[in-house]
Parts: structure tokens; C-alpha cells; sequence
């Protein structure tokens, strides 16, 4: 055990982590003693309605982009309660006003407790089922519900052989075999006249074949069985009159007669309506009232009948067992007028969520202004020079920068004649140089390490005193052999790097380095303040333009204010704007080929899945008495395709021996005398079935986990010139990956699209995978009780899975901490080689902020698109954002470093991705909202439009459907949504961006001039301890070092390091926070990298 400076290490992570100093304890250096903040107590901040101020003094310190990011998880908490609470009515109607009674629902309950979440969505209500009857005149119609009330009835009386029929007739019947009689001939039906395609009859539901088919889905269509009216001869009253008769009840009778008068009254509740407009509440009628006499004479009477095709379901919605529902008066709620309301409520939510996130994005910059102006850091006296003129000297360049910025008249204090630049620093065409300096640096610290065990083992050597633990000489000679040998490989890595950058240097020194772009320093604010005024960014044709006396070297000057230190990624200056875009361009190309490549190989393990189970593992009843193998023989011989029997038998000889034993077992045909092992072939796909099970999910978690740190590596190669930019393109990359893989993989997997797909998308295929031939056409019951319940359930899941590794990594380091101090509580033991290593164990992990806002966003995203059908989600997303802040808040004061200083762009991205969730969210709701398996259609018509109506009803399924009431007002809000959008990507960003270079003038005037803040001189505002440490390194630029030492001499301080009171002498007093200098040795980031102490190089 080795007593290194546990004090140092202390103080390193009160440096480098979210940590405060007590204002009582001091070690025994004098130093203040690092203190963690208080996880539930400490304050970090909130957007709010008033204009006291909500911004967290602790965040505060770490960059914008932090405090944006739990200022975002409390608006979307706060969001999803808001919206959660209006859609709650919607909810309870579902769990309460459901289909089935209580206890089958407790018996689905006991069978599969997950039904629950089913519950919660619209399908718990149950959908329509279709009924048809037929009679002929003088006989009785009678229309029957077995569940449910008649909601919608679609009739014609007319001639009876030629209005269609129920079910499918006897000579449209398949065979006993399941297949049409007629034979195909050329893809048509044969010329006997027998029907050759296989469909369902509509209004039966049972196999019927037919002599048309489907253009996409190449099913038998049976248009001349369908429900129609005779040619001239059909009665246009018969239709209200059984809407009259028949609407809410669970049985309907009337018999067919021209005689016989039908009484009804109109009723609001099913909108019902009278034949006669003179009679406007109780109605009467014959069917023969206005029927054309003259096409269908009283002769052809006989020959007339009634054909009713029926929707049941519950038309009224029974609210009575809630208790809320009944003191306001409600009893009953019609399927109409709910889904009026429940439509009108989410409207209210998604305008609500679009007004709060316009909201946040103007608290954001207001939030951004605010903490700017209250935090000092080194950027408030630094500006970018962009675009350097050509040079040959990059120390004469500096000197001509020098001259030409001290001139510039005084604007804000008149006190200061000449501004006076601190510092200036170039980003260089380095790339090379950092990458072989980083290179170096690893070596440095593994030789650093080796060096130190050398000499420690010396401590050990023979007849050396005073030695405890003396060792033979040959065990001491072996063992320095081998830490010799190792040293000097390392020692040898370390100059083979030398010698690589003194040829670099040797090579660019000259005309090959050369810098391109500048980060200048001011003394004073004044200077940042006249620079920014004199050279403001107002476009190209602006800088085009530009004054000859106000150009550089005859170089237009281009400045603008500078990043934060530590948000520059140096190596990445080297650079240029056009080689940049190329590489975005090749790296999004790359990145959604990785999309594609993924989708397809999780979307073609699971059709394969699925369609192997739906072959050889689909559940199957079997005979009660058994299976016996001549069963086997019959079914199997027999040209039926059936594999009822032989999964069956094959199954229970499982269950009785080993897969082998029933694979290997013989079925004798005793006809012929033959044996086959029909287990065999099941037995390899049951074994196929089972792999494909496990593959299905393994395959997702595999792709998922390998496509994150694969996009993080082409985020990395598009060479952003700060981190805040990495961090926006990774945010936006990773989210549309766990969007693709979580939510639009388990749609497409599902979907049947024969209804809405045109005949060029028949037989889509990927890799001969059919795609888009899922079992579920539209969001039906079965829909949400199987993939709606996979979807909670994965976001359930989700709440916490994705914070699981934050804590599981916290146990382990503080065990790896307690483990190398002996299991001892005092902290000084430690088994730590050198101080480095020390410092690294007690150093946490960096803030991970693109992860933390592409989960929190994929949240959204998910939970927004099927809320309109599952009001759940809303309340999972309530408890994502809840479980996210308090993680994060202790993770960040808790575990991780001190993170970069990040800018608000990140912030400002993520806002930006939210509209598109509303846009989701409203073309997903509609269609739910439009299913008439579930709601009753509900037709309307553009009084004044008529035409447009007329053109609308073309646009096919998807846009009658979207044109349907109460669908066609959320169809509004999607218009309204995507208007929006686009006026303010066209006329505000693009539009407005072309304003402002073409009339630079008017934006100068309309924009408001950034006040002076009276910030202190640069040099005066740099903490004590840090002029100190500056001023006791060898490699501090000489102009720097006297303005240093007279800094210190200003406050009264020594230079001595031992006079450690710096924390009392910089109390009061406006000092810089984060990194003091541009300079990127000491950018803690490159400092760490590049090695330090006897293995120092300076670039």
C-alpha cells in the first residue's frame, strides 16, 4: 500500500467535477476541501411565466447547453402532465365503458396480466361487426346483433335476384380442399364459366371464389354480389326507414309489403331523418314512396325483396358506474359523440404542446441572454477571426492582427483610448501534429507509470538498508530485466514519436503551417465591444462589400464573437466549410445505408419468424383423444397441405422423449408397404423456429448497440469545429435510429397495406422478403390488445433501462475505489502506481448529453404518435421525463466530470425535431380516429365545396378517410401544422436569411445593440491559484508572464504556490469561470492528452 497525495487528488476532482468548496474546512495545504452539492437541495433552474430569476447558479458555471437540457426535462414533465389530464377523460371512458363484462375480463386478466395496458386504449370499446339478411316480399326482415346494438345500416329494395346476396352461393363454393373449381387459364377464369379466385365473401366472412380479382392483393372480388339496386327499379326511402326502425336496437324486424306504413321519429342521437321534409319529427313511409313506377310497375312486386347489411356495435357508451360522469348528469355517451370529444380533446393537448414548445424556444433565448450576461468567462474579451489572408508567418501575422484592431475608436468608454489585445492564438493546419501529440501522450503516461515501478523495485534490491522485503538477487535481477525491458519499449515509442513530430515540424514550419482562423483576446471588454460593432456578421454581400480601410491585408474581415475554449475541437480547424459539407453529405449517405441495412435484417429475421411459426408453431386444437400415426399418414399423403395431425403427434412425442428420439420416429403407410420420418422435417423447423425466437430479439439488440458507437464514429468524421456541433449531429443520428428500430419497425412488421397500396406496390419485395404484409390493415382491437400492448410495454421498459447503466457504473467505480483503498476507509491507502492513476479513478466519465437528448427525444417522439389511441403513453412519458431529470441531476453531481462548456445549439436542435412529432402524432391520430371498425362513420359534406368534396373523395382510401368527421378537423390542424412549418423554414429562415445580406443596413438599425457589462480587465478577472500555477511552469509566453506577475502584484499576492489562501483573496471579486485562455496546452483536454510533467511539448 502506497501513501500517495490524496489531497492533490481531492482537489483535482473539486477541479474537474460539479463540486463546491466549504467555506470552514481547508486541508492541510491551506486549500478549501471540495464538497458535493446536495442532490434533492440544489437548484437547477427552470423556464417560468414571471421575470424573477429561475437560472441555477450551479449550472450556470458549466455552460449553457447543461442548463438548457434539465430546463427542457421540466417543461416536458410539466408538458405531459398537462396533456396526460386533458386526455384523461378519454382514458377512463376506454377502461371503464369497454367491451365484455367483468368477469371476462378478470378471466383475460388472470390468463395474461399485460391485458391491462389494453385496457387503457381505444380498443378496449370494442369494434363493429357486420350482419346481413335477405327476404323476399310478404316475408319477414329480421336484423340481429350478437353483441351490441345496430349502429349503421346500408339497405336496397329491389328486384330480389339482382341485389346482391348474404353469403356466398353454392356455385361460388370452394372445394372440400379449400381451392376454387375453376382452373386458371392465362390468369383468367376458364371459358366453362366456373369462378378461379380465392377471396372472402365480404358481408359472410367465409371463402368464396370469385371471377375478378384484386390488382394488389390478387384475392377473388365478388362486385356482382355485392349489395346494389336494380336498374330502375329501387326504392330510394329504404335505408332511413330501417335507420328509423332499426338504429340502437340489438334486434330489428318489419316485414316486406307495399301496404304495410312504417312509423319512426327522428332522433339526434343516431341521426335519423324523415322521408317526408314537411314532417320533420315523426316520420312515415312505404318503400314504394317515390320508386319510378314506370321501370318497376306493382306487376314485378312478387319479385321484389329487402337486402340489410348491419354494423353492431355499442352505439351508446354506458358512463354510469362512474361516478364523475354521473353527478355532471351522463349516463349514456353515443360512439359519435365521444369520438368527437375525444378527438376535440387531443386537438386542445397537440395545440397545447405546440404553444409550450414556441414557448420554451423563446424562454431558451431569453435563458441563453440571461446566463451570458451573468456568467464571465474568457469568451466575453475574445472574438473569432475567420478566414485569415495568406501568409507566410504566423508570428507576423499576429503583429498585423496586433496593429490593425488597437486603432479602432473608442464606442462604449471613453476612458480607453487604445484597446490592447491579451493574447492571441491561431488555429493551425495541425491536424497531424495533434494526432501524433495525442499518440505521444498515451505513450508518456504508460512510461511514466513504468518509470515510477522502477524505481520503486529498487527499494527492494539485495543488501540495500534498511529493506523489510529484500528478495534473492536472481528474483530481484529477473524481475528488473523485465521492467527494464518494458521501459524501454515504451522509451523507444516515446522518441520514435519525437522524431516523427520534429520532421513534422521540421517539414511545416515554414510554408506548410499556416493558420486559419484566429481567437483574439482583449484586455478590456472595451475591445471585444469595438471589434464586434466595427465588424458585425451580417451576411456575405455585407462582408463583399466591405470598406477597403476596414479589410485586413486586403482580406474582407470576417469576425465573430468566439466559442467557449473548451467547445473547440482544434484538430478539426484544418477543415474547410466545402470539405466539411462533403463529408456531411458522405456521412449521412453512409448513416441511413446503415439505417436501411438494419431495418432490413431485423424486418427479414422476423417475417421469417413469423411465417415459420405461422406454418409449423401456430397454436392448433388438437383432437381430444389424440393423435394416432396413421393419423399422421392420412393427412400427410393427402393433397390438403394440412400440418394439423403431425404437429400434434410430433409435439407430444416432445413431451414424452427427446427432440432426436422424435425426429427418428417411422410412420408406415401399410397401403404401400413405405415409412417416413415426417417428424424429421417438422422437428428442423421447430428447431428453425426456436433460433429465429431468440435471433428476432438478439438480432435488435445486437444492431441497436452496434449502431450507436458506429454513428458516434461517422458523427467523428465530419470534422465539426466544436463539440457542441458533434453533439447536435449525434443527437439527430442516434434519435432516428432507436426511432426506426423501437417504433416504425414493429408498424411496417404489422402492417397490411393491401387496402391503401396502388397496383405498382403489388408484391413488394426486399431480398424476396415480402414487405408490408402484416396481419393488421388498420388500428384495430386486435391491433392494440397485441402490438399496442408490445409498444407500452417497451416504453415501460424504457423508463428505466436506459439509466440503468449509470448506476450500475456508479456501484462498480465506488467498489473499484473502496477495493484499491484495502477495503479501508481511509482514504489515503490506496494500490495506485502514481498520482495520474489515483486522480484517474476518483475522475468520472464524461456527460453524455447526445445519448441523454436522443432517448428523451425518441421518448417524445413515441409516445406522442400513439397517444391519440392509447392516452397511456402520455402518462409513460410523464414518468420518462420524471425518472430522466432526477437520474441525470444525480449523475451529474454525482458521477460524471465536469462536462464541456456547451453552447445552445444543442438546445435549439432538439426544439427544432419537436414540431415533427406533433406532425406525427396528428396524421397517426387520424387515422384512428377514422376507423369505422370502431366509430361509426361519420359522413359530412363542404356545403359551398361541392366540387371540392367531389375531387377529395378521389384521393382513395387514405384521403376519404382523413375527410371523415371528426378526422377532417384534425386533417385541419395537420394542414395548419405543415403551413406553418413551411412559412417559417421559406419566409423566415431562407427568406429572411437573404433579407439581411441584401439590406445589411436595416438589420443594423433593428437590431438592438449589445450593451457594455463593465466587465474587469481580463487579467484582474483570472482566479488566483490559476496566475500562480501559470506563473510556475516554464512554458508561459513571456508577454503573458509579466502581465501575470502584475496582476498578482494589483491584488498584493505573492507568486509563492504555499500562500494558499486564494480562495479568500478572490472572494468578492469577478473572476473568470471554466478555461482562462484559448491557448490549447491549456485546454484541460489536450493538456490531459498530450502528457505533462518531464514529458512536456509544446506544439
Amino acid at each position: 500500500l502506497k501513501y500517495l497525495s490524496y489531497a492533490k487528488c481531492r482537489r483535482d476532482r473539486g477541479l474537474t467535477h460539479p463540486m463546491c468548496y466549504s467555506l470552514t474546512e481547508k486541508d492541510r495545504m491551506g486549500h478549501p476541501v471540495p464538497k458535493t452539492y446536495p442532490v434533492v437541495a440544489t437548484d437547477f433552474g427552470a423556464h417560468s411565466f414571471h421575470t424573477l430569476p429561475t437560472d441555477s447558479h450551479v449550472l450556470s458555471k458549466y455552460g449553457i447547453g447543461v442548463s438548457l437540457y434539465f430546463k427542457f426535462l421540466k417543461v416536458m414533465s410539466w408538458l405531459f402532465l398537462i396533456m396526460f389530464i386533458i386526455s384523461l377523460p378519454s382514458m377512463v371512458i376506454y377502461v371503464i365503458c369497454g367491451s365484455g363484462n367483468g368477469d371476462a375480463i378478470k378471466l383475460q386478466l388472470q390468463k395474461n396480466p399485460l391485458a391491462i395496458l389494453g385496457m387503457t386504449s381505444m380498443g378496449h370499446l370494442g369494434e363493429s361487426e357486420s350482419v346481413c339478411a335477405q327476404a323476399k316480399y310478404g316475408e319477414t326482415l329480421t336484423l340481429t346483433c350478437p353483441y351490441g346494438e345496430i349502429g349503421h345500416v346500408d339497405a336496397s329494395y329491389s328486384l330480389h335476384d339482382a341485389q346482391g346476396t348474404c353469403s356466398c352461393p353454392t356455385a361460388y363454393q370452394a372445394s372440400s380442399k379449400g381451392v376454387c373449381r375453376g382452373p386458371l387459364d392465362d390468369a383468367a377464369c376458364p371459358t366453362s364459366g366456373l369462378p378461379c379466385f380465392l377471396g372472402d365473401f365480404p358481408s359472410a366472412g367465409d371463402t368464396c371464389c370469385g371471377y375478378t380479382k384484386d390488382a394488389v392483393s390478387g384475392a377473388g372480388t365478388f362486385p356482382e354480389l355485392m349489395l346494389k339496386d336494380a336498374d330502375g327499379c329501387a326504392s330510394p326511402v329504404v335505408t332511413p326507414i330501417l335507420n328509423g326502425l332499426c338504429l340502437g336496437q340489438q334486434t330489428c324486424s318489419l316485414t316486406v309489403d307495399d301496404a304495410e306504413l312504417y312509423l319512426w321519429k327522428v332522433d339526434d342521437t343516431y341521426k335519423t331523418v324523415c322521408t317526408d321534409p314537411s314532417s320533420p319529427l315523426f316520420c312515415q313511409a312505404r318503400l314504394t314512396d317515390r320508386m319510378n313506377t314506370a321501370t318497376c310497375p306493382n306487376a314485378t312486386r312478387s319479385e321484389r325483396g329487402i337486402i340489410a347489411q348491419a354494423k353492431c356495435l355499442t352505439t351508446k357508451i354506458d358512463v354510469s358506474t362512474s361516478w364523475a360522469f354521473k353527478i355532471m348528469g351522463w349516463n349514456s355517451v353515443t360512439r359519435q359523440d365521444f369520438v368527437g370529444m375525444a378527438c376535440g380533446l387531443d386537438i386542445v393537448y397537440s395545440v397545447v404542446f405546440i404553444m409550450v414548445v414556441i414557448w420554451m424556444k423563446q424562454q431558451e433565448k431569453n435563458a441563453n441572454s440571461q446566463i451570458l450576461s451573468e456568467r464571465l468567462s474568457v469568451d466575453n474579451y475574445t472574438v473569432q477571426l475567420m478566414h485569415l489572408p495568406h501568409h507566410k508567418d504566423v508570428p507576423k501575422l499576429a503583429e498585423d492582427v496586433l496593429r490593425s484592431l488597437v486603432a479602432k475608436a473608442p464606442v462604449y468608454n471613453e476612458a480607453i483610448q487604445a484597446i490592447r489585445v491579451a493574447d492571441i492564438n491561431f488555429g493551425l493546419t495541425n491536424a497531424a501534429q495533434i494526432s501524433l501529440m495525442r499518440k505521444r501522450g498515451e505513450v508518456a503516461a504508460k512510461l511514466d507509470v513504468a518509470l515510477q515501478r522502477i524505481a520503486k523495485f529498487k527499494k527492494l534490491q539485495p543488501h540495500q538498508p534498511p529493506n523489510a522485503h529484500e528478495m534473492d538477487v536472481k528474483t530481484f535481477e529477473r524481475r528488473m530485466e523485465r521492467l527494464l525491458k518494458a521501459s524501454n519499449a515504451l522509451g523507444d515509442q516515446f522518441t520514435s514519436y519525437d522524431k516523427r513530430l520534429d520532421e513534422w515540424e521540421k517539414k511545416n514550419k515554414g510554408k506548410g503551417l499556416v493558420a486559419v482562423t484566429a481567437y483574439i483576446t482583449f484586455e478590456e471588454e472595451e475591445g471585444y465591444l469595438r471589434c464586434m460593432r466595427e465588424y458585425p456578421s451580417l451576411g456575405v454581400l455585407h462582408r463583399l462589400f466591405q470598406p477597403y480601410h476596414k479589410r485586413f491585408l486586403k482580406k474582407r474581415m470576417w469576425i465573430q464573437p468566439a466559442p467557449d475554449p473548451t467547445d473547440i475541437i482544434w484538430e478539426n480547424l484544418d477543415f474547410t466549410a466545402a470539405n466539411r459539407l462533403v463529408r456531411v453529405i458522405v456521412v449521412n449517405l453512409m448513416a441511413l445505408s446503415l439505417l436501411c441495412l438494419s431495418f432490413i435484417i431485423i424486418y427479414a429475421a422476423k417475417v421469417k419468424k413469423n411465417e415459420l411459426t405461422q406454418k409449423y408453431g401456430a397454436p392448433v386444437a388438437c383432437p381430444d383423444g389424440g393423435v394416432t400415426a396413421w393419423d399422421v399418414v392420412q393427412e400427410q399423403t393427402s393433397s390438403s397441405g394440412d400440418q394439423t395431425m403431425v404437429m400434434c403427434f410430433c409435439k407430444a412425442a416432445l413431451l414424452q422423449s427427446s427432440l432426436k428420439d422424435a425426429m427418428n420416429i417411422d410412420f408406415v403407410d401399410h397401403r404401400t408397404g413405405t415409412s417416413v420420418k415426417y417428424c424429421d422435417t417438422w422437428g428442423t423447423q421447430y428447431l428453425e423456429i426456436q433460433a429465429l425466437m431468440v435471433a428476432s430479439v438478439v438480432i435488435v439488440v445486437v444492431i441497436n448497440s452496434c449502431l450507436t458507437p458506429v454513428l458516434r464514429y461517422l458523427v467523428l468524421k465530419q470534422k465539426s469545429h466544436t463539440r457542441s456541433g458533434v453533439v447536435v449531429a449525434t443527437v439527430t443520428k442516434i434519435f432516428i435510429a432507436q426511432f426506426f428500430n423501437t417504433a416504425l419497425i414493429v408498424l411496417l412488421l404489422n402492417a397490411n397495406m393491401d387496402d391503401v397500396m396502388d397496383k405498382s406496390g403489388a408484391g413488394a419485395s426486399v431480398n424476396g422478403v415480402k414487405i408490408f404484409s402484416g396481419k393488421y390493415s388498420d388500428f384495430s382491437v386486435s391491433w392494440y390488445n397485441d402490438v399496442g400492448i408490445s409498444l407500452m410495454l417497451t416504453m415501460l421498459i424504457n423508463m428505466v433501462s436506459p439509466h440503468a447503466g449509470v448506476f450500475i457504473t456508479y456501484v462498480v467505480v465506488e467498489f473499484q475505489r473502496f477495493s484499491d483503498r484495502g477495503f479501508s476507509f481511509d482514504m489515503t491507502i490506496t494500490h495506485q502506481e502514481t498520482q495520474r492513476d489515483l486522480e484517474a479513478l476518483y475522475r468520472g466519465p464524461e456527460f453524455d448529453l447526445a445519448s441523454r437528448y436522443s432517448v428523451v427525444i425518441n421518448t417524445i417522439f413515441i409516445t406522442l404518435m400513439f397517444s391519440s389511441g392509447m392516452p397511456l403513453m402520455l402518462l409513460i412519458g410523464l414518468f420518462s421525463m420524471i425518472i430522466t431529470y432526477w437520474t441525470d441531476k444525480f449523475t451529474f453531481l454525482r458521477v460524471v466530470r465536469s462536462p464541456p462548456q456547451y453552447d445552445g445549439k444543442i438546445a435549439g436542435a432538439a426544439g427544432s425535431l419537436l414540431p415533427w412529432a406533433v406532425l406525427l402524432h396528428t396524421l397517426f391520430g387520424i387515422w384512428m380516429y377514422s376507423n369505422t371498425q370502431i366509430f361509426d362513420k361519420m359522413t359530412t359534406q363542404f356545403s359551398a365545396l361541392g366540387s371540392l368534396n367531389a375531387e377529395l373523395q378521389r384521393g382513395g382510401r387514405i384521403v376519404a378517410r382523413a375527410i371523415t368527421m371528426p378526422s377532417e378537423v384534425m386533417f385541419g390542424l395537420l394542414v395548419a401544422i405543415a403551413a406553418v412549418a413551411l412559412v417559417r423554414v421559406v419566409v423566415f429562415r431562407y427568406f429572411g436569411s437573404a433579407l439581411r445580406s441584401v439590406f445589411p443596413i436595416c438589420v443594423r438599425m433593428m437590431k438592438k445593440e449589445k450593451p457594455p457589462r463593465n466587465l474587469p480587465n481580463y487579467f484582474d478577472s483570472i482566479p488566483t491559484h490559476i496566475l500562480k500555477e501559470s506563473l510556475a511552469t516554464k512554458t508561459l509566453k513571456p508577454r503573458l508572464r509579466d502581465s501575470y506577475s502584475a496582476a498578482l502584484g494589483r491584488r498584493g499576492v505573492s507568486a509563492a504556490l504555499e500562500d494558499a489562501d486564494d480562495a479568500h483573496r478572490d472572494s468578492g471579486r469577478a473572476t473568470l469561470e471554466g478555461c482562462h485562455s484559448y491557448d490549447i496546452m491549456v485546454n484541460t483536454y489536450y493538456k490531459d492528452a498530450f502528457g505533462g510533467g518531464a514529458f512536456h511539448r509544446a506544439l
